[in-house]
C-alpha cells in the first residue's frame, strides 16, 4: 500500500517551518488506482505485512493497552472495505472546494492494520481475499501512539480545556510526518470507524485559508505560557502575599484565530482560573470585551514585570489600579490573525482581566498609549483619570457617582454642588436626544430607603407634557427664584444619558426646603409627591406678587357655577403655573349644621384626588357538612360573608348545593344547642354567626335523603350511640354500662303514615356505604350485601337474633326526666314496655303517627336511636371522622367562585361612590357654625366639580384610628387601564381652564382677561400626541392610565415601585432596575397612586 504526496515542494517548506503547516493544494492520493497499479510480488508484499504487524505499539505514554477484536462476517468485512473506498474518494475529490475547516488525524499504522483485516487492496481490485490475516487482527485504540499529552485537569503543564472534542485537547508527539505517521480524514470517515465499534482518540485539527486561496491545516498548535492578571492577583501582590509569578501553565493556540476568536477562546481559561482561585462559589463570567492581550516589552522578563506592578500598586489605595504599561498590546488590528502577529512560540502571553468596582463600573489596570494621566479623586481618593469637574473648578471626580456621593460634604463650601449639569442658564435651545439616550427608561439609585422618592419621580418623568416642558427648556422663562415658598429653581427633573442615575441632587433640594425628607427614613410616596408638585408649582409660579384673598363661602343661595368661578379666580390671583394648568382640579364641599341646618358651600383646588376604599370586614361561618347515606366522610367547611351584609341562610344553602352537587331543598342547617335546632332559611347569616360565637355552638349542614314533601311530614333526629363501659352512678353506688353518642344525630323527614318496616330500611340504607367501607367486615356479608336486596339482607342479618350484636340495633328512646327515682326505675325495669329504651320492632301496621300519639298519651317524647354494640363489625367511628372531599365530589367552578369572593375585589367606581357619601364629622374635627356660635358635628359631603387634564388618584390604603396609622388595606381595587369613565362622578365635564379659555362670554370678563397669564408655549405643550387640552370626547369624561405607584408591605416597612407607559410599552421601575411588563400586570393589590391623562 502506497500513500504518496503529489506536492513535494510543500514538504520542503514545512521542514523549515516550526509551525508545521500542511498545505493542501491537491488532494492526497492514497495509492488506490484500481487499473493502473501493479501488484508487487507476493514475497515483498508479505514482508511489508509482517512489518505492519510487528510495529503495533504495546501501551504508549501512560495510556493503557486496550485490545479490540470486533467480530464481523466475511460479507460485512467486504462491505466495509468498499464503503471506506467510496468515502475516501469523496473526501479527496471535495477537499479543495469544500467549506469544511474541521479535519481529523488518523494513525497510518492503525489504518494499515485495518486494511489487512478487511483485505482492502484485494477487495477493491476484485482479487481473491488473503485469508491469512482476513478478520483476524486485534486493534488497540487508534491514534494512541501519536499523543504526548492530554490537556485535562490532571495535567500540570497545560491549562485544561473543555472536553476531548476540542481542537486543543491533545498535544502531539514532536516531528510527526504526514503520510508516514498519519493522514488527514474528514468527520464522515471517523464516524464510519466509530460506527463499527472501534475505539479512536479523536484528534481534531482546524484549517484556514490564506489570501492566495490555499487551505492550510495546522498539525502542531502554537504553545504559549499564559499569565492571567486579574484584580485578585494584583491584590495579592499589593498585600505582599505574592513575591513572584508562579503556576504559569501553557495553552495551545490555533494560528488561524482572529483577535476576537482568540479572546473568546482564552475567556474559557480566564473564567476557569478565576473560579478555581475564588473564595466565592459564584463569580462574574468574562467576555472578550473584558480582557486585553499583551506581550512582554523588549528586553523585559517576567521578574521585571512583577517588580513594575509591585511599585505601581504601592502608590494606590482601595485596590484601584491604573498604571503605565511596559507591555506591548496585541490588539492594534482586529482583522489580522494570530499567525500574522509574529508571536514566537513559547513567548509569554499576558491576559489583563477588567476589574469590577463597587459601583458596577469596569476598568482595566494598564493605560493604553495616549491615555490621560491619573489624579486623585476628591471622593474615593483613587488615582484615576478624572472625568467630572465641579462648576467651582476646585475639585474633580473619577465618575459622576463619586461627585453625587460627595454632594453632602462639598455643598457646604460650594453653591454649585447640587447642580447636575453645567448648562448655560441663558441657553434656551431644546435638549437634543443623543444616540445613547434611554429616553425615560432610566433607573434611579436607592440612596437609603428612598424608593418612595424614586417611584414618584419615575411617574413624573413619564408625564409627557411635564417632560416636554423641561426638555424644551420652557421652565427657564418661568422660573421664580424669588418665591420664598419654592426651592429657587433647584427642583427639576434629571437629564442625562446613563441608564442609572443618582438622584441625590433632587433629594438635597427637597431636604433644604422640607427637612422631614432630610434623613434616610422611609416616607409616604404620596406625601412626597404632593410636596414635589407644590415645590415645582411655586418654582414656576407666574404670579410674582401674590395679593391677599379671602375664602369664598356660600350659604347655598347662589348658583354653584358662580361660586366656583369666583373661587377659581381667587385661586388664580395667587397661583398660575404649569402644574395648575395640567394637574389641578376643583372640589365642592358642602357642610350642614345638624341643629340649625345652615349650609356652607366652598370650592377648593386639588392636586391629588384621595379616594377611600370601601371596607367591610369579612366574617367566616365555620360548620360541618354531613352527606346523606354516608356517601363520603364528613368534612368541615366555611362560608364567607360581609359583616354588615343582608345575606340569609338560604344563600348559604344555595351556594353549597351547587358546590356539592345536591338539591338545595335537601339541605338542612342546624345548630347544636342543648339539642339540634333547625335554622330557618329566612334567618340572617350575621345573626347565626353571632349566636354561634357567643354560645360556642356548632353549626351543621346536613344533606337529607329526601326533602320535606308535605307540611305534616315529621322531622326526626336519629341518635348514633354505642356502649361506654364502667360508668359509676352517684346514686346508691351503682355501676352500670351506659351509652354514649358517637356523633351528631342524623335528621330524616318521615311521612306521618310511614310504617316501622320502612323506617328500618331507610336507616339501613343510610348505613349501607359505611358497611361496605368496613375493612373487618366478613366477605360473606359483603357478597350478600351486593346480591340481596336491602330488605332481604336486613332481615337475614340485622334482625336475626344471633347476628344482632354484629351490626346495630334500632331502638326507641322514651325521654323522661332523669332524677334519682327514674334512674332506679330504669335499672329495675329495663325489660318492661315502659322502660326508657327498647328495640324498635318491625310492625307493618303501626305507623309513626300512631307511635307518637301513644307517647303523647303518656306525656313523653320519643326519639329513635341507632345503637352499636361493643363487638359491632361496623366501623361506626367513621361517622365522627373528618376528611377532605375528593375532586369529583366538588364542583370546581363554584370553588373558584368562592376564591374570587374571598379576594373581596373592589372597583374604583365603588371608591368614587364612597367619596361622594355624606359623613358625620368626628369630635376632634367639628365645624364651627356661625349661626349657632358653636362647634358642631356637622354632616359633610365632598364632590368632584371639575377635573384636570392629568388626574392623580390616591387610593387611601392606610387607615388611621385615634390619630395613629394602624392598618393597611390590601384589597384589590380594580381599575381600567384604558377608558376610565368618571362622567357620573364629576359635576362639570369642562376643565378648570374653561373659565379663561375658548369661551367668549367668560373671556369678555375683564377681571379674568387681566388676571390670567397665558404662556406663549402652551399650544406647543398641548399639541396632539401629548395631551389635547380640549379633549377628544365631549360627551364623556374618559381617562387613560399612564403611570402608577405601587406599595408592597405593611405599616412597619415596605417598598415602593412604579409602573409607567413609555413609547407604547409598560415598564416596571424598581429603583435602578427597569424591566418591561405586560399591561395585564399593572392592576394589582399593591396599586397606590394612579396617574391618568384625559383623552
Amino acid at each position: 500500500m502506497n500513500f504518496q504526496n503529489e506536492n513535494e515542494s510543500t514538504h520542503d517548506r514545512i521542514s523549515q517551518n516550526q509551525d508545521f503547516l500542511i498545505n493542501y493544494i491537491n488532494p492526497i492520493q492514497c495509492g488506490l488506482e484500481e487499473e493502473k497499479t501493479e501488484l508487487v510480488n507476493s514475497e515483498d508484499e508479505n514482508s511489508q505485512i509482517e512489518q505492519i504487524i510487528s510495529n503495533q505499539p504495546n501501551g504508549i505514554n501512560g495510556f493503557h493497552k486496550v485490545v479490540q477484536n470486533p467480530q464481523f462476517t466475511t460479507e460485512e468485512l467486504i462491505k466495509q472495505a468498499n464503503q471506506f473506498n467510496i468515502l475516501w474518494k469523496e473526501f479527496n475529490q471535495q477537499f479543495i472546494s469544500s467549506d469544511c475547516n474541521e479535519y481529523y488525524i488518523l494513525s497510518n499504522q492503525w489504518l494499515d492494520q485495518w486494511k489487512l483485516n478487511v483485505s482492502y487492496d484485494d477487495v477493491i481490485l476484485g482479487k481473491e481475499i488473503n485469508t491469512k490475516y482476513f478478520g483476524k487482527q486485534q486493534f488497540e485504540i487508534a491514534n494512541i501512539e501519536l499523543i504526548q499529552e492530554e490537556c485535562n485537569k490532571k495535567n500540570e503543564l497545560y491549562y485544561p480545556v473543555k472536553s476531548e472534542e476540542q481542537y486543543e485537547y491533545y498535544v502531539l508527539k514532536p516531528n510527526l510526518v504526514e503520510n508516514q505517521d498519519f493522514i488527514f480524514v474528514n468527520k464522515k470517515i471517523i464516524d464510519f470507524f466509530i460506527s463499527l465499534k472501534y475505539s479512536i482518540k479523536k484528534i481534531k485539527r482546524q484549517a484556514y485559508h490564506l489570501q492566495n486561496g490555499k487551505k492550510l491545516i495546522q498539525i502542531y498548535y502554537k504553545q504559549h505560557p499564559l499569565l492571567i492578571l486579574n484584580h485578585q492577583l494584583l491584590k495579592d501582590i499589593d498585600q505582599k502575599s505574592l513575591d513572584s509569578f508562579s503556576n504559569i501553565k501553557k495553552v495551545q493556540i490555533f494560528s488561524g484565530y482572529n483577535i476576537l476568536q482568540l479572546k473568546e477562546y482564552l475567556c474559557f481559561f480566564v473564567n476557569q482560573y478565576q473560579h478555581n482561585n475564588s473564595q466565592f462559589s459564584i463569580i462574574q463570567a468574562n467576555t472578550p470585551e473584558n480582557i486585553r492581550l499583551w506581550q512582554l516589552g523588549l528586553d523585559q522578563n517576567l521578574q521585571q514585570l512583577f517588580q513594575h506592578i509591585l511599585t505601581s500598586v504601592n502608590r494606590t489605595n482601595n485596590y484601584d489600579y491604573k498604571f503605565n504599561s511596559t507591555l506591548i498590546n496585541l490588539e492594534k488590528k482586529e482583522d489580522i490573525i494570530f499567525e500574522d502577529l509574529n508571536f514566537e512560540e513559547n513567548n509569554l502571553l499576558i491576559i489583563e482581566v477588567q476589574k469590577d468596582s463597587n459601583m458596577g463600573m469596569r476598568d482595566f489596570f494598564f493605560k493604553l498609549e495616549g491615555e490621560s494621566d491619573e489624579q486623585q479623586c476628591e471622593y474615593c481618593q483613587s488615582y484615576k483619570v478624572l472625568k467630572v469637574l465641579c462648576k467651582c473648578k476646585t475639585v474633580s471626580y473619577c465618575s459622576e457617582n463619586c461627585k453625587l456621593k460627595d454632594i453632602t460634604y462639598h455643598s457646604r463650601k460650594c453653591e454649585y454642588a447640587v447642580e447636575d449639569s453645567e448648562e448655560d442658564e441663558n441657553d434656551l435651545s431644546p435638549y437634543q436626544f443623543k444616540e445613547q439616550s434611554v429616553k425615560g427608561l432610566c433607573g434611579l439609585n436607592n440612596l437609603g430607603n428612598t424608593c418612595y422618592m424614586n417611584s414618584a419621580l419615575q411617574c413624573l418623568s413619564n408625564t409627557e407634557p411635564l417632560t416636554h416642558y423641561f426638555l424644551n427648556k420652557y421652565y427657564k422663562k418661568e422660573i421664580n427664584k424669588d418665591n420664598p415658598l419654592g426651592t429657587k429653581g433647584k427642583l427639576k427633573l434629571w437629564i442625562g444619558t446613563d441608564r442609572v442615575f443618582y438622584p441625590s441632587a433632587i433629594k438635597n433640594a427637597v431636604s433644604q426646603v422640607q427637612n422631614i425628607f432630610s434623613g434616610y427614613q422611609q416616607h409616604d410616596s404620596q406625601e412626597f409627591l404632593s410636596f414635589v408638585l407644590d415645590g415645582l408649582h411655586e418654582d414656576l409660579n407666574r404670579v410674582k406678587n401674590k395679593s391677599y384673598t379671602e375664602k369664598i363661602d356660600s350659604n347655598g343661595e347662589e348658583f354653584d357655577n358662580i361660586i366656583s368661578k369666583k373661587s377659581w379666580i381667587n385661586h388664580l390671583k395667587r397661583n398660575q403655573s404649569l402644574i395648575v394648568d395640567l394637574m389641578q382640579g376643583q372640589f365642592k364641599s358642602k357642610v350642614i349644621c345638624p341643629d340649625c341646618s345652615k349650609q356652607s358651600i366652598t370650592f377648593d383646588p386639588f392636586l391629588t384626588c384621595t379616594l377611600p376604599i370601601p371596607h367591610q370586614q369579612i366574617k367566616v361561618l365555620d360548620f360541618y357538612y354531613i352527606p346523606v347515606n354516608n356517601r363520603i366522610i364528613c368534612t368541615s367547611d366555611q362560608f364567607n360573608f360581609y359583616e354588615n351584609s343582608t345575606q340569609k341562610v338560604q344563600e348559604l344553602k344555595n351556594y353549597f348545593a351547587r358546590k356539592y352537587k345536591v338539591n338545595q331543598n335537601r339541605l338542612l342547617l342546624c345548630m347544636n344547642e342543648n339539642q339540634l335546632a333547625v335554622i330557618k332559611d329566612e334567618e340572617f347569616l350575621k345573626d347565626v354567626y353571632r349566636k354561634n360565637k357567643q354560645q360556642r355552638n356548632k353549626v351543621i349542614l346536613f344533606e337529607l335523603e329526601q326533602s320535606q314533601q308535605n307540611q305534616d311530614d315529621i322531622l326526626m333526629f336519629i341518635e348514633i350511640t354505642y356502649f361506654k363501659k364502667n360508668i359509676s352512678f352517684p346514686y346508691k353506688h351503682i355501676n352500670r354500662n351506659l351509652k354514649k353518642q358517637v356523633c351528631f344525630p342524623r335528621p330524616f323527614y318521615f311521612q306521618k303514615d310511614i310504617s316501622a318496616n320502612k323506617i328500618h330500611l331507610i336507616v339501613f340504607e343510610s348505613l349501607k356505604q359505611l358497611i361496605l367501607r368496613s375493612e373487618d367486615f366478613s366477605q360473606n356479608y359483603l357478597d350478600d350485601l351486593k346480591l340481596l336486596s336491602s330488605q332481604e339482607f336486613y332481615y337475614k342479618y340485622v334482625l336475626n337474633e344471633e347476628q344482632n350484636q354484629k351490626f346495630y340495633q334500632l331502638n326507641i328512646n322514651i325521654n323522661k326526666h332523669l332524677n334519682e327515682q327514674n334512674i332506679q326505675n330504669y335499672l329495675q325495669e329495663e325489660d318492661d314496655e315502659d322502660a326508657q329504651n327498647f328495640p324498635y320492632k318491625i310492625d307493618e301496621k303501626q305507623t309513626l303517627q300512631q307511635l307518637i300519639e301513644q307517647a303523647n298519651e303518656k306525656e313523653c317524647n320519643i326519639s329513635l336511636e341507632c345503637f352499636f354494640p361493643l363487638d359491632s363489625e361496623i366501623n361506626y367511628e367513621e361517622l365522627n371522622a373528618l376528611s377532605i372531599p375528593e375532586k369529583g365530589i366538588i364542583n370546581e367552578e363554584v370553588l373558584i367562585e368562592q376564591q374570587l369572593q374571598q379576594k373581596e375585589n373592589i372597583s374604583i367606581y365603588e371608591c368614587f361612590n364612597q367619596f361622594q357619601q355624606s359623613e358625620k364629622l368626628e369630635e376632634n374635627n367639628e365645624w364651627y357654625c356661625s349661626d349657632c356660635k358653636a362647634h358642631k358635628r356637622a354632616t359633610k359631603q365632598m364632590t368632584i366639580y371639575r377635573v384636570p387634564n392629568i388626574l392623580i388618584i390616591h387610593l387611601k390604603r392606610f387607615k388611621m384610628t385615634g390619630g395613629i396609622w394602624n392598618q393597611k388595606l390590601t384589597k384589590l381595587v380594580t381599575f381600567p387601564v384604558e377608558g376610565l369613565d368618571i362622567t357620573d362622578y364629576v359635576v362639570k365635564k369642562e376643565l378648570p381652564s374653561y373659565y379663561y379659555e375658548n369661551h367668549t362670554d367668560l373671556n369678555d370678563d375683564e377681571e379674568i382677561k387681566n388676571l390670567y397669564v397665558k404662556p406663549d408655549f402652551q399650544e406647543n405643550l398641548f399639541q396632539k400626541g401629548q395631551i389635547d387640552i380640549e379633549g377628544e370626547d365631549n360627551s364623556r369624561l374618559l381617562f387613560d392610565l399612564y403611570a402608577a405607584v405601587n406599595h408592597f408591605g405593611g405599616l412597619g416597612g415596605g417598598h415602593y415601585t412604579a409602573f409607567a407607559l413609555n413609547n407604547g410599552e409598560w415598564y416596571c421601575f424598581d429603583d435602578q432596575s427597569v424591566q418591561k411588563i405586560d399591561q395585564k400586570d399593572v392592576c394589582s393589590e399593591s396599586s397606590y397612586i394612579l396617574f391618568y391623562k384625559k383623552r
